[in-house]
């Protein structure tokens, strides 16, 4: 039985209206053709399959999103032909915006006032890891094209030590030399996926605000992704802001049925994605049917192939992480980081349903100013500190 749809009250529905709405880490969805990415689909479609679109996100009255791309394809793409693969991903995201009537990209603080003034979708684009290959000139050439974050800490040790890998390894002399160009460049550091050895030594690098995009509290659930009580303070002490991400496995555990939907998830996209690398040589044509949007929904769950029931996490449980994070950070230090395409909470488990994040924090007793802090205004903050003029 799917659950039932929760009554949104007009004077929640306008404090959601009038709150900056910013979610800190999405992954858009592009489709791809032979030698091609497109964003198009995305810009102009409701696509109620998926978690978020354009007009999904107007929807649920958001106001910057920070969109976040990376290497789809490691096993396909490496040395230049990732680089060429990234700059051609961010190319299809920018010609849309910019074709976009109701989009901006954020450049400067200029274009971030710009868009807010105009009630039009700002959007940051964000790096998946550090796809440089120990080459600063690639990271300003990004910065160029319009990337204003990353998260460098993921899947390469030459830069420094992330959540999976080894975790003696702390931040790289490479990695060193990326933080510090990143602040140079008006770039946001996001230390999302860094280790914790790695985010400890970043923390001593940075000299402007820093933030943990989507995470939630090791407090409450022992995830290494999860930031323990002292990464908070710390990231707070920057300044910065840390998202509430928006996974069962981070909010609640892998226990019972949704450790199903994670095995589920994993069984699926493991087997698909090995059958495919075996028929699909071209990159493209392999990216085209990985994310091909007849399959793509099922890795989300719902039920198990046998029927199995799984149940997702509440709006509620969220909360409670993000009242953690409060009690520990302070409120002004606290936002929302999603992760949608693959966020599973059952009642804010598609972006336009946000305004029910919302009810949930009036229901527990946050004030209007301090919902307004979660939603987006720090966030706001700290972009408005670390982009360029």
């Amino acid at each position: 039985m799917k659950p039932q749809s929760r009554a949104i009250s007009s004077r929640v529905r306008a404090l959601h209206r009038a709150a900056p709405v910013v979610l800190g880490y999405v992954n858009p969805w592009l489709d791809y053709g032979a030698g091609t990415a497109s964003a198009r689909r995305m810009f102009i479609q409701r696509r109620p399959w998926a978690q978020q679109s354009v007009p999904l996100l107007r929807e649920g009255g958001v106001d910057v999103v920070v969109y976040s791309h990376g290497n789809n394809c490691p096993s396909h793409f490496s040395g230049a032909a990732e680089i060429e693969y990234m700059l051609r991903c961010f190319d299809a995201l920018i010609a849309e915006a910019e074709r976009h009537p109701h989009a901006r990209i954020l450049r400067t603080k200029g274009d971030l006032d710009r868009a807010l003034r105009e009630g039009k979708l700002g959007i940051l684009l964000h790096l998946t890891g550090a796809p440089i290959h120990g080459d600063l000139a690639m990271l300003r050439t990004y910065q160029r094209v319009g990337v204003r974050a990353a998260h460098p800490f993921l899947r390469d040790p030459r830069v420094g030590g992330y959540c999976g890998g080894d975790p003696r390894v702390g931040l790289r002399p490479l990695g060193r030399e990326i933080l510090r160009e990143m602040e140079r460049l008006g770039m946001v550091v996001d230390l999302a996926h860094a280790n914790d050895r790695c985010f400890r030594d970043a923390l001593r690098v940075a000299t402007r605000p820093v933030i943990d995009s989507h995470t939630c509290c090791r407090a409450l659930v022992d995830v290494e992704r999860n930031c323990a009580d002292d990464q908070l303070r710390a990231i707070a002490d920057t300044g910065g802001v840390v998202g509430a991400h928006f996974s069962s496995r981070f909010i609640a555990g892998s226990d019972g049925a949704r450790a199903d939907l994670r095995a589920f998830r994993q069984k699926f996209l493991r087997e698909k994605v090995t059958e495919l690398e075996r028929r699909y040589k071209d990159p493209y044509e392999f990216l085209a049917r990985r994310f091909d949007p007849n399959a793509w929904p099922k890795a989300l769950g719902g039920a198990v192939e046998d029927g199995t029931k799984i149940v997702r996490v509440s709006v509620g449980k969220l909360v409670d992480q993000i009242a953690r994070m409060v009690d520990v950070a302070g409120v002004d230090h606290v936002g929302v980081g999603t992760d949608y395409d693959l966020g599973d909470i059952c009642e804010i488990d598609r972006v336009d349903k946000l305004p029910v994040l919302t009810a949930e924090l009036v229901r527990r007793g946050f004030r209007p100013p301090e919902i307004r802090k979660i939603l987006g205004e720090n966030f706001l903050r700290v972009f408005r500190q670390c982009l360029p003029d």
